[in-house]
C-alpha cells in the first residue's frame, strides 16, 4: 500500500523523472524501454496514513486531484500522472509501474516490464493485478495512451532475491528479440541493510546481484529506496549503496534524502561520460520536480533536499 509520507512522494518523483529521461533515449534510438521492479505492489492500493506526511497529506492529494490544466506546474509530469490516478480512484494510490506506464504512453516506444511481488504478502496476492496492469493503465490514462501491442509485461511471484533468476530469463528472452535502448530498475523494499536483511528488505549482497543483472551496454539507471530513523546507520548505508554501484560498474550515483527517507540511484553506460551525463541530468530533473511540487502544492518553509553525489553529501 502506498504510505502517505515524504518517502513515497520522493521515490515517485525520482522514478517518474528517471523513466522520462530514459524514454527520451529509447525514442531517439527507436529502441525498447525496459522497467524492472521488485517489491512492486499492486498497480493501485489503498493509501496508508502516516504522521510524516508534510507535503503529501490528504489536503495536498485533494488539491492535486482538483487542479486544472492551466494551474499545473510547467513540465509537471508526476502531478499530471498522480492527478489521473486520483481522479480514477481517490482512495487508492498508484505503484511505480503504473506511473511509468503513464510516462511511457504516447512516446511511440515499445515497453517491457518485469514486475515482482509475492502471492501471500503484505498486499495479499498482488500477482493477478500486476498481470492486468495494462487494463488499469488504459482506464486511468485513456485507452489510446496505452498501446498494448507495444507492451510486454512479465510478472514473477518468486520471493526476492531469488526472483533475480527469473529476471535473468526475461532479459535473455527480450535480448533475443531486440536490444533495449535503456533499462530502469527499481527496488522498493522497506529498507536497505548492509547485511542481515529481514523479510521485505535488501542488502549489499543482493543489491550487487541485482545491479549485475541489470547491466548491459546501453543506459541503465538503478533506483533504490531506503529509510529509517537511525541517522548514523542510514548515512553508512547510503555510502554502502554507492560502493555497491561502483563494484558493479556503475561509476556515478546520486541520492536524495528528506527527513529519514532516501532515494538512491546509480547510472551505468558503456561510455562512462554518458553515465555521468545521465546522472547530472537526473539530478537537475529531480531537484526541479521536487521544488515545483513544493511550490505548487505545499506551504513547506524548507523545501531543500540533502543531495549526495557519488557517495558524498553536497548539502
Amino acid at each position: 500500500m502506498p504510505i502517505q509520507n515524504v518517502g513515497t512522494l520522493l521515490e515517485n518523483l525520482v522514478v517518474t523523472e528517471a523513466a522520462r529521461a530514459l524514454l527520451e533515449v529509447c525514442r531517439d534510438q527507436a529502441a525498447p524501454f525496459e522497467f524492472l521492479n521488485a517489491f512492486a505492489m499492486p498497480p493501485r492500493s489503498r493509501w496508508v496514513p502516516h504522521s510524516q506526511n508534510a507535503g503529501f497529506d490528504d489536503a495536498v492529494l485533494d488539491k492535486v486531484r482538483d487542479i486544472g490544466d492551466p494551474a499545473l506546474p510547467d513540465g509537471a509530469a508526476y502531478p499530471f500522472l498522480l492527478r489521473a490516478n486520483l481522479r480514477a480512484d481517490r482512495m487508492q494510490g498508484p505503484n511505480a509501474a503504473l506511473l511509468v506506464l503513464g510516462a511511457w504512453g504516447g512516446t511511440g516506444c515499445s515497453c517491457r516490464m518485469w514486475l515482482n511481488d509475492v502471492r501471500d504478502g503484505h498486499y495479499d496476492d498482488a500477482i493477478p493485478q500486476l498481470q492486468q496492469i495494462h487494463t488499469v493503465a488504459a482506464s486511468t490514462y485513456g485507452a489510446n495512451s496505452i498501446a498494448v501491442d507495444r507492451l510486454d509485461v512479465r510478472v514473477s511471484d518468486t520471493t526476492y532475491p531469488d526472483s533475480i533468476a527469473d529476471l535473468s530469463g526475461a532479459l535473455k528472452d527480450w535480448d533475443g528479440v531486440a536490444r533495449a535502448g535503456a533499462r530502469l530498475g527499481f527496488l522498493d523494499p522497506m529498507r536497505y541493510r548492509i547485511d542481515g536483511r529481514n523479510g521485505a528488505e535488501t542488502s549489499s549482497e543482493d543489491h550487487r546481484r541485482w545491479l549485475a543483472q541489470l547491466a548491459f551496454e546501453g543506459h541503465t539507471v538503478a533506483v533504490q529506496f531506503t529509510g529509517h530513523n537511525n541517522h548514523a546507520s542510514l548515512e553508512g548505508e547510503l555510502c554502502a549503496l554507492h560502493e555497491d554501484a561502483l563494484a558493479e560498474g556503475y561509476l556515478t550515483s546520486r541520492c536524495f534524502k528528506r527527513q529519514h527517507y532516501a532515494v538512491f540511484f546509480s547510472s551505468r553506460c558503456a561510455l562512462p561520460e554518458q553515465a555521468e551525463k545521465m546522472a547530472a541530468d537526473l539530478e537537475v530533473r529531480v531537484r526541479r520536480a521536487w521544488n515545483s511540487w513544493c511550490q505548487a502544492f505545499t506551504s513547506l518553509s524548507d523545501t531543500g533536499l540533502k543531495v549526495y553525489r557519488n557517495g558524498k553529501a553536497i548539502r
